[in-house]
């Protein structure tokens, strides 16, 4: 029984963790597509590009691997120290 508990709560956390990462995702693209003042730009330089459109086959696999298996499964071994890399 604790262990089907221990498993709930896992995954609802899991959930919270997905739910607020892609609110924050969401509010930093707007933030980031103001235009910056040019002191900004001065003291930083230009911000790189950010690349738009679907992630390739190969980072979603590393994605998978490195977060939502190791989630999922309570382990972080060999895979995910590789997909992270």
């Amino acid at each position: 029984m604790a262990t089907a508990k221990s498993s709930q709560y896992r995954h609802l956390l899991f959930a919270l963790l997905v739910a607020a990462t892609s609110t924050l995702m969401s509010v930093g693209r707007v933030e980031a597509e103001a235009p910056l003042p040019d002191y900004v730009i001065k003291k930083f330089g230009k911000p790189p590009t950010v690349p738009k459109g679907a992630l390739s086959k190969e980072l979603q696999a590393a994605v998978k691997a490195a977060f939502i298996d190791s989630a999922t499964q309570s382990t972080w071994g060999r895979a995910q120290t590789a997909a992270l890399s």
